[in-house]
Parts: structure tokens; C-alpha cells; sequence
């Protein structure tokens, strides 16, 4: 209904999100890429932050496709055009977000939903067809050879600035939208935030697929909130052999994004609440882990390089029916020998009861080797499970605490078991360290949050 031809983005109201965010972002496109090959169509949710009235980033990661599309485009020496699409069918919206195979067209999938084809049409000045009611198109090209453009910080869903980088620049050509255009924009940060519901729906939907084509023993799929999608997966499997959950762990590590994740809890118990409390309740733990090394999300900061580190799946099958169920015995001396070895630390009791103890304390660099030592000569023996966190959470909700522990996680560097005698300790380190190649982002806490915390944590004092 209205065609720009000389485009200016200060027409929309875009937003400036956080408070140290690097300038205003397009937080909610449905950005339309082609693959010059074979002419197929993608669209990636890829954050955009206004450098001019013209011009923004493409804050496209390596793994995504298109960041593919531009490397293609790059060989070829030729300009990639891109469609950024704003409003419509929220079916639109969504599906730009989902994690589709390769070559397999969002809108596909969106016809699926909707029960109903969507129409697309073509641009005004680039090559790409998009739907017929979207509220408002953005259209324009990247230029591969153009030397790339420092982008961020960006307050983003890990619930962290993501720190600045180089990145592509989108070029503007035209601008079209309805006369009574809607801007649709979201806020991420800290989960749970409204991308939440984004995963969640990818939960629901791609555990139909997975369930019904590539992997019949799953059962059930959770993302948890403070897993922020790939640093936690919840799997319920019909286990029919030993290491089946194995079996299912390198699976879902070659499935597309899924190859990001991080964590991997594998169950044949319900996913629920009480899934954490039957883990814990198991004797042994000891062989049950397995680690693995890969692909890590271009947003990890805890992992031993950058878009790599470790990966750790914990089988919890057969809790009911291939244990011996005898009780675990408390000693009241581990808690003494603790305190000792993590000075000034605080301990959550919570879990005492299944010999699993949450410390919060500051970080240091041992090797654990006096701790062991201290165990076995005061005969204590069996599984010692510790999981370590900042000090400075000792005060905060569960959730937050679980968010900040997977954060800053890496199996292959925080995870240790070490054994002397009869005696097992399972470190599990989650407190912020400094890795050689990385810098530790800031959590995105508002000044309100800020004051809520401060208010918080002097209620729970009290």
C-alpha cells in the first residue's frame, strides 16, 4: 500500500532494549535470504542494529543459514539479497525461529500450522518473494566483499551482553509497508522472557518429528527456561538395552541445531519436577556420564574455545528397576571437612540427604587432591557430589542459580570425578572463569531488577 523507494528507518520505532546495548535493534525480523545454487528461499530470525538511516548489522551466526547464503554469495563475488519482513501471521514470525532442516522452506511449515498456503509475491527491488501480509518489508542487499562492520553488545537470550563483533551491513533499498503498519518487536534476557514460548513451541513441535521419523524411543522432550534452549534438554526415552540412552545422546548431537546443545538429561521417568529428586536419589552416578566434544553456539562464553567445547550427557534410565535401593548414610563430617577445604563458602543442605551439596564460593584453581585425601582418611566413602557456584548467589531463586550455573559451564574443563580407594567426589563447577580466548559478558539486569535483587536478598537475609 506504501512504497519507499527512498528509504529511511527512522520511520519505524525501533527499539533501544538494554541499557549498555550497542545503539537500537530490529529485534523481531524475518530476515529472507537465497541460495544462489539452487535458488531455494530461507528465513532466519538474525537480530539488526541500525548503523545509519540506510544501513543495520546481520547478526547472522556461522551455523545458521544464512551465514551460509553469504558465504556462497562471497565465493561467487556477487551481492546477496535479502528481504527483512516485519508483522503478518505470527505463524511467520515463529517459523523463522524454528529449527528446520536444511533446504526445507519455512513456509512449508507455516502452511502446516496455519492449515492454510501462504501467498507470497515479489519484491519492489530484490529478487525474493514474501508474503502478501506482512505489515512491513525491508529490502536490500549485502555486499560479501564490503569489509565487515563492528556490531553489539546486545542484550541477548542467554541472558548476557553479547560482546561485539564484526559483522556484515545490510543496504537498504526500499521500504514497503501498509498505511496502518504494525512494528512487531520482542525483548530478550535473563528467561524467562518472551522467546521462551518461542522454544517451547519448537519443543512441542519437533518432538512430533523426532519421535515419529528419526528417534522412536523418545517418548518426551523439556528445554527448560534456564537452560536457554541448547545449554539443557530434557529427554524421556522406552529404554530396551544397556547404553541405549548413549545411543540417543550421539544421535541427537548430529540433528541439526541440536548439535549446540550442551547438557543432556536422558530418563525413562516423566519429565516433571520430581524427575531431579529421582536423579539424585540414585546410588551410584559413576556410570552414568557421557562426555563428548563439539560444535558449541556461537554465544557460549564458558566453553574451552570459541564455537567449541565439551558435552555431557547424564543417563538416568532404569531408576526403578536396575538399582538396589539402599539407603545413602549421612555423615556429619563431610559438611566440617567442606567448610575447610571452600573457606568462607556457604552450603545449601537441600540435598544433603542424597550426598549432593550446593557450595557457594569464590573460585580457586585446586585439583581437588586434598579434599579426596581429607575424605578417605576420615573414612568416608562412597559418592561425594558437589556442584559449585558464585557466593554471591547464595541468595537468589533456584532458577536463577540454575540459569547462571549452565552459563558458565563447560563439561570438558568443570566436570572432574576423582576417585581414591572407596571414596568418589563429582565436581561440577559452575562459577564464572576466565577462559584465554573469551571475555565473561555482563548479565542483562535492568537498574529495576537491579533494585528488586538489593531488595530481595536483604528479605532473605532477614
Amino acid at each position: 500500500q506504501v512504497i519507499r523507494l527512498k528509504p529511511d528507518l527512522n520511520i519505524l520505532p525501533i527499539l533501544k532494549c538494554w541499557e549498555h546495548d550497542g545503539g537500537k535493534y530490529i529485534t523481531l525480523p524475518m530476515v529472507h535470504t537465497v541460495d544462489l545454487n539452487t535458488k531455494q528461499i530461507n528465513v532466519g530470525m538474525y537480530r539488526m542494529q541500525i548503523f545509519s538511516n540506510t544501513t543495520t548489522g546481520m547478526h547472522w551466526h556461522i551455523h545458521k543459514t544464512g551465514a551460509m547464503h553469504y558465504e556462497e554469495a562471497k565465493n561467487k563475488g556477487r551481492n546477496i539479497p535479502v528481504a527483512v519482513c516485519l508483522g503478518g501471521d505470527p505463524a511467520y514470525t515463529y517459523c523463522a525461529t524454528a529449527p528446520l532442516p536444511e533446504g526445507i522452506n519455512e513456509y512449508i511449515l507455516a502452511g502446516i500450522l496455519r492449515k492454510k498456503a501462504v501467498t507470497l509475491i515479489p519484491c519492489i527491488t530484490q529478487p525474493i518473494y514474501v508474503p502478501e501480509d506482512v505489515d512491513i518489508v525491508i529490502e536490500g542487499y549485502i555486499d560479501p566483499i564490503e569489509q565487515l562492520k563492528t556490531e553489539g553488545p546486545f542484550g541477548d537470550h542467554t541472558g548476557f551482553y553479547s560482546l561485539p563483533d564484526k559483522y556484515p551491513i545490510f543496504h537498504v533499498t526500499a521500504i514497503t509497508h501498509k498505511k496502518e503498519a504494525i512494528y512487531p518487536a520482542t525483548i530478550v534476557g535473563i528467561p524467562p522472557q518472551e522467546d521462551y514460548w518461542l522454544i517451547k513451541a519448537s519443543e512441542r513441535i519437533f518432538l512430533q518429528f523426532l519421535k515419529n521419523t528419526l528417534l522412536r524411543e523418545i517418548v518426551d522432550m523439556q528445554m527448560p527456561a534456564f537452560g536457554v534452549a541448547h545449554n539443557l534438554v530434557l529427554l524421556q526415552i522406552y529404554p530396551r538395552y544397556p547404553k541405549h540412552a548413549n545411543k540417543i545422546a550421539h544421535a541427537m548431537w548430529g540433528i541439526g541445531q541440536m548439535m549446540l546443545n550442551k547438557i543432556l538429561i536422558i530418563s525413562d521417568e516423566k519429565l516433571n519436577n520430581e524427575l531431579y529428586k529421582k536423579i539424585a536419589m540414585l546410588n551410584s552416578w559413576k556410570n552414568r556420564f557421557l562426555l563428548s566434544y563439539g560444535p558449541l553456539d556461537a554465544l557460549e562464553h564458558a566453553g574451552i574455545k570459541q564455537l567449541e567445547g565439551g558435552k555431557l550427557m547424564f543417563d538416568a534410565t532404569y531408576i526403578n528397576n536396575n538399582e538396589k535401593k539402599e539407603p545413602i548414610r549421612l555423615n556429619t563430617k563431610i559438611t566440617e571437612i567442606l567448610k575447610n577445604y571452600f573457606p568462607e563458602c556457604i552450603i545449601n543442605y537441600q540435598w544433603q540427604i542424597f550426598n549432593i551439596y550446593l557450595i557457594f564460593s569464590k573460585y580457586n584453581t585446586s585439583d581437588y587432591k586434598e579434599l579426596i585425601n581429607t575424605l578417605v582418611l576420615n573414612n568416608i566413602q562412597g559418592e561425594i557430589r558437589i556442584f559449585l557456584l558464585e557466593k554471591e548467589l547464595s541468595t537468589f531463586e533456584i532458577e536463577y542459580c540454575a540459569w547462571h550455573f549452565f552459563a558458565h559451564f563447560d563439561p570438558s574443563l568443570d566436570f572432574k570425578i576423582i576417585t581414591k580407594e572407596k571414596t568418589d567426589v563429582f565436581i561440577l563447577d559452575g562459577r564464572i572463569k576466565k577462559r584465554n580466548y573469551n571475555q565473561i559478558p555482563n548479565p542483562t539486569v535492568s537498574p529495576i531488577r537491579k533494585i528488586q535483587n538489593l531488595i530481595f536478598r536483604k528479605l532473605l537475609f532477614t
